[in-house]
């Protein structure tokens, strides 16, 4: 098993990517999927957004809120960070 998964799997890959960050001086603001759970199905949301907008932009709102879930991070074939410096 990967150490990603493996991390996923104990539930502490939020925690351990803060602790890299943190020993070199960020703190996180947001850790999630870079496309959520909307990676396994690329063709059917570009055929929605041309078929219905709205549908297309509720389920980008919905995409986004799952983007920081665990199980997400842990299927996601990037993640992103977003951080900012730690007050000194």
């Amino acid at each position: 098993m990967s150490k990603l998964l493996e991390l996923v799997a104990e539930g502490s890959l939020t925690r351990e990517l803060g602790e890299l960050f943190a020993a070199n001086g960020f703190e996180v603001e947001r850790l999630m999927s870079s496309q959520s759970f909307l990676y396994l199905a690329q063709e059917q949301v570009a055929e929605l957004h041309q078929r219905d907008a709205g549908a297309y932009e509720a389920l980008l709102d919905i995409a986004y809120e799952a983007a920081a879930d665990p199980s997400i991070l842990g299927v996601a074939g990037h993640l992103l960070y977003a951080g900012r410096p730690r007050s000194t």
